[in-house]
């Protein structure tokens, strides 16, 4: 099998292509899959009733290698005219499986689908090669033994695991290297729905785990499935499993470079021995999170951001965090929404302006839900005290810190006037996002079983989190200075 990925490397190639319900109609056509967009297939001429564009579809084709392709949630794009007065029809897709037919929905039905990670590998670091080093001169001997899989997780829905994969060793006429490669994969495998939809869903949470464990960009390079077919007919017709390599539109393409294990929050070395114990805390943690840590991590690690997206993004993501794990109202919602504020919204004078005053209702509906800078001060207070000490100082710095991040929201979303936006403090705001992100971490690393302990001993190794709590402390305009006077 090819070391090349579809995803990352990209793919192309000529072939017939046809609609599931008129396979004997065939189409001349060019599919150009590119890293970070939607697949293109380019046909010379025009599938007849595919015209409206809203409606998402199969389209299936023959490559001339032979290789069975299908194009999953397809839109017509454009149709044009050529200068031979022939039609060139336009299509875009979502998914490309290439390997297999599937010709509806249901078809889209896999045992189980094998995802890679930029920066998974790293994070893992679980080798199978055992290299010597014999003090005899001019001798050298390599060893590869195939690790065995890993579970991780285990629910009556799917189970997790990673399973280990190599290619070679290569044999040559002419010998003059060997070469042996291992990857990892992350395997999924559905107990119930096993739509791809299903799988995907599970993967997004996998992603996740993996930004707070990596504290970097984590992209999928790689997703493989196999299905069953029958190939013959009668007595001589046999089983066989068939890979299928996937094709998904990703928003963005892995850097070059992998960050190295020393600069990761944390490491599979930390939770081997309770890792079902953790994986399950942040499986079950994520049905609920997921929404909230993927704007938290696409704002940190997405590509091409402004500063003010990151700003909004985090914080954001911040008050989200707090209220689905702290929850935060002043009084009960039922007896809030029974009591006070309909006595707040009969209030509003009717001389106001229709629209104001459904602004107004609006605005009151959430009224009793805690403030921002009541969810930072909670979600600070949650962290280790020695770490939010040495980051942003004692309590009135911890106030300071939090009122500054408020305005700065505020100037941001409202246009307020006590907000100073980023105008001529941009290195500040991206220090105050820095250490927001570090309380976030810290939180999400308590609810997948971290104590404070452990979690002072992972900063205290790694020297990225002791350069950003050390710059934190000192480009937050001076805030937490020693002697600053604890708060209650």
């Amino acid at each position: 099998m090819s070391s090349k990925s579809v995803i990352v490397d990209g793919y192309e190639c000529d072939g017939s292509w046809f609609l599931p319900e008129a396979s004997d109609k065939k189409i001349i056509g060019h599919l150009e899959l590119i890293p970070g967009e939607t697949g293109k297939l380019t046909l010379m001429g025009t599938f007849a009733g595919f015209s409206k564009q809203e409606i998402p579809s199969f389209i299936c084709g023959i490559a001339t290698t032979g290789t069975y392709i299908t194009l999953h949630k397809c839109i017509k794009t454009n149709e044009t005219l050529s200068g031979a007065g022939e039609a060139v029809t336009t299509f875009s897709a979502e998914v490309i499986l290439i390997g297999a037919h599937f010709f509806r929905e249901e078809d889209l039905d896999f045992e189980e689908v094998y995802f890679k990670y930029h920066n998974f590998d790293e994070w893992l670091n679980v080798s199978g090669f055992d290299i010597s080093r014999p003090n005899t001169p001019g001798r050298a001997e390599v060893k590869y033994q195939q690790p065995d899989t890993i579970p991780l997780y285990s629910s009556d829905a799917y189970d997790v695991r990673i399973f280990f994969g190599y290619r070679g060793p290569n044999y040559d006429s002419v010998q003059k290297h060997v070469m042996i490669e291992q990857s990892a994969s992350v395997v999924v495998t559905m107990k119930a729905s096993r739509s791809l939809k299903s799988y995907l869903r599970i993967h997004k949470h996998m992603v996740n785990f993996l930004h707070l464990a990596t504290r970097d960009s984590v992209y999928i390079t790689d997703i493989s499935a196999t299905v069953s077919a029958t190939i013959g007919d009668g007595e001589s017709a046999t089983e066989r499993k068939i890979p299928v390599t996937i094709f998904v539109a990703v928003g963005a393409l892995p850097p070059e470079k992998a960050v190295s294990p020393h600069e990761m929050a944390f490491l599979y070395e930390d939770i081997a021995e309770r890792r079902m114990e953790v994986m399950s805390a942040w499986f079950q943690k994520s049905e609920l999170l997921h929404h909230a840590c993927s704007v938290l991590f696409g704002s940190l690690y997405g590509r091409k951001l402004y500063l003010e997206n990151r700003v909004i993004g985090v914080i954001q993501a911040a008050e989200a965090i707090h209220r689905l794990i702290f929850g935060g109202s002043y009084e009960r919602s039922d007896r809030y929404q029974d009591s006070l504020y309909q006595r707040l919204i009969q209030a509003i004078p009717e001389y106001l302006d229709r629209d104001y005053r459904e602004s107004l209702k609006s605005r009151l509906r959430f009224a009793n839900e805690y403030s921002l800078r009541r969810r930072i001060r909670e979600l600070a207070r949650a962290c280790p005290k020695e770490i939010i000490l040495e980051m942003i100082g004692s309590g009135k710095a911890v106030e300071q810190f939090i009122n500054k991040l408020v305005n700065l929201r505020n100037s941001l979303t409202h246009h307020s006037s006590d907000g100073e936006g980023l105008s001529g403090i941009k290195s500040r705001a991206h220090w105050m996002i820095q250490t927001t992100k570090i309380i976030l971490e810290i939180v999400l690393l308590k609810q997948i079983g971290f104590s404070g302990d452990d979690i002072r001993e992972l900063v205290d190794r790694n020297y990225i989190y002791k350069q950003e709590i050390s710059m934190a402390r000192r480009n937050i305009n001076g805030l937490g200075h020693d002697g600053d006077e604890e708060e209650s």
